[in-house]
């Protein structure tokens, strides 16, 4: 029930975006945009460093009212590193889960944000499946 979308003039970052059906919840692909220096320190720093700078840019782009939801969690799916954090930006109605991996060259992040208020609890559970079961079968090249 999802499908593949783009939006080159006002979502030109976007590598890969897919939306519901009908349009409740979208699911982005988005490359950390970092020079190689920092990608190096972040590499040997970790995920969990990766994550913190990822939220700070969330925080700087929604001028200090992100809110943590679900502090940064690491795991591990196929043998791949991750980690995953939960935010809102708008006092808690909406839980946009993002979860960040390394491809070999740069960090991108999977962001899962429901369109649609308010979200019960099974929703946020059914969206988030949906991003693990892509991540799961994703092969990056």
């Amino acid at each position: 029930g999802w499908r593949e979308t783009v939006d080159q003039k006002n979502a030109p970052n976007i590598v890969l975006w897919i939306v519901a059906e009908n349009y409740g919840a979208s699911l982005s692909f988005v490359p950390l945009q970092m020079d190689p220096v920092l990608y190096t320190a972040l590499h040997r720093d970790g995920l969990s460093a990766v994550a913190k700078v990822s939220l700070s840019l969330k925080r700087d782009n929604a001028r200090d009212s992100v809110r943590v939801l679900q502090p940064p969690e690491s795991f591990t799916l196929n043998r791949r590193d991750y980690v995953a954090y939960e935010y809102s930006a708008d006092g808690g109605k909406t839980a946009i889960r993002v979860v960040l991996f390394d491809t070999g060259r740069q960090y991108m992040e999977c962001a899962l944000l429901p369109a649609t208020q308010p979200v019960t609890p099974d929703e946020n559970r059914r969206l988030f499946s949906v991003q693990q079961s892509v991540l799961a079968s994703m092969v990056v090249k």
